[in-house]
């Protein structure tokens, strides 16, 4: 269906015409306030009824967000989703993949930008009316989970058997002294874990996207991939109030039960967490007193120290994979020194100079790979 501004789009999504995934066709010329490219105007908009509500709480200064990309935040709304007037909306529709949902990290990016344009006033009043929006149509959405919303691993008993075999391997060359006791818990323990993700694995593989507890995990509202898989497939190796991995694993999950041995094996790490919670409470109190009582005699007249010492920092790595970018670590802190080009030589950011985000992707994109910057450690 094809609308001539948004009221009359709204209009039929309350009288039951169109459903909030409906895609629909709007005037462009009715949402003048929008920053539409020449060529744009107009022109129909292809969208869906939800997303005109969602960029109805969206600044007239962010482009129309049809899609999860940058450039549609950045720039502008895809020319692909628009239309000449009198075209065939079917077609177009049907030549289009559905897109992907806004999630949690995607938010995240929209707030950024509106922050980065327009500040705080304007930023606080639209996280108003996104909370708003958001409690309004989840409650209409009345999502609920249930113990009939945990799926069923079909294979599980498989994969349980063949880690059972491997153990048994591992103990065998171990009784005829073709490894250490440490070597032995070291593979033991590796074979669990490896069971443990290949369930997660195929929970991944065979998940409903419409799974309520799917939902809620791939948005990112709550929960992750770990929780999905206690729940699922199954809770795996629990630690000891020492701090030692226990070598025998839970093999059930939430939705089967755990036996009464392995409700007794995963309770160390619950007790242990409430005790330690009520002993380091004590411990931060005392450590903050300290702290302030060092540092209350302390007063800074200078704004430079004069040191000629920086920190190195670079992007942090856990093996193979990266859990913070240069890019992400650069952003808000000062360089010490300049920052030139690896090839060019050219100095992309000057020393003392607060890098931005646009700095810290020029210097990314430039190649360089450490950076030294200003620190009260130094």
């Amino acid at each position: 269906m094809i609308f001539k501004d948004i009221d009359e789009a709204v209009m039929a999504y309350h009288n039951g015409y169109v459903h909030l995934h409906s895609r629909v066709g709007i005037a462009v010329d009715s949402m003048p306030d929008k920053p539409w490219k020449e060529n744009q105007l107009h022109k129909i908009l292809l969208t869906t009824v939800g997303k005109i509500l969602f960029n109805s709480i969206i600044p007239s200064e962010i482009p129309y967000l049809q899609e999860t990309t940058n450039e549609n935040l950045t720039d502008s709304t895809p020319d692909k989703y628009f239309l000449e007037p009198g075209q065939d909306i079917q077609t177009v529709i049907d030549s289009l993949e559905i897109n992907a949902p806004f999630k949690k990290k995607h938010l995240g990016n929209i707030i950024a930008e509106i922050f980065k344009r327009l500040r705080t006033t304007e930023t606080s009043a639209f996280l108003d009316r996104l909370k708003d929006l958001g409690y309004y149509y989840s409650t209409l959405a009345g999502l609920t989970v249930g113990i009939a919303d945990i799926p069923v691993i079909d294979n599980k008993q498989e994969i349980i058997d063949a880690a059972h075999h491997r153990v048994e391997e591992i103990n065998k060359a171990f009784r005829r002294g073709l490894m250490t006791e440490d070597d032995r818990y070291v593979a033991v323990t590796t074979t669990w874990r490896e069971a443990k993700d290949a369930l997660e694995k195929r929970l991944i593989e065979t998940q409903d996207p419409k799974n309520p507890i799917v939902m809620m995990m791939d948005s990112g509202a709550r929960g992750n991939i770990s929780n999905f898989s206690q729940l699922a497939g199954m809770r795996g190796l629990m630690a000891a109030p020492n701090g030692r991995i226990m070598e025998l694993p839970i093999l059930s999950n939430f939705r089967e039960g755990l036996s009464v041995l392995e409700m007794f094996f995963s309770t160390h790490g619950a007790r242990k967490g409430m005790t330690d919670t009520a002993l380091k409470t004590a411990d931060s109190g005392y450590l903050t007193r300290r702290l302030v009582d060092v540092a209350q005699d302390v007063i800074i007249r200078e704004d430079d120290c004069g040191t000629d010492r920086g920190l190195v920092i670079r992007a942090i790595t856990d093996g193979k994979e990266v859990t913070e970018t240069l890019e992400e670590r650069l952003f808000g802190r000062y360089t010490k020194k300049s920052v030139k080009h690896p090839e060019t030589g050219e100095v992309i950011v000057g020393p003392d100079t607060l890098i931005t985000e646009d700095m810290a992707a020029a210097i990314v994109n430039a190649g360089v790979e450490e950076v030294t910057i200003r620190s009260v450690f130094t």
